[in-house]
């Protein structure tokens, strides 16, 4: 599973990750929780941060699928 992380996220975990052993299926908030646990950095788990999914904002129950892209947004992130 392909990530992106804009805006001051980014600091903390770059800008473009493959997260191979990520399984699809998981909800946004079981996947934030997942990558929180990973790296030890709990900034993931602030709703502040949006997800999207393959460009479109979705809310936390969003379950990702397989190729999905998914992006965690900062306020303000531009674009």
């Amino acid at each position: 599973m392909r990530l992106g992380f804009y805006g001051r996220i980014s600091t903390t975990y770059g800008n473009d990750i493959d997260v191979p052993a990520v399984s699809a299926g998981l909800s946004i908030a079981e996947l934030r929780r997942e990558l929180a646990r990973r790296s030890g950095y709990e900034d993931i788990l602030d709703p502040i941060y949006r997800a999207a999914v393959n460009n479109v904002i979705v809310t936390e129950d969003h379950h990702v699928r397989e190729g999905d892209r998914v992006d965690f947004l900062s306020p303000l992130s531009g674009g």
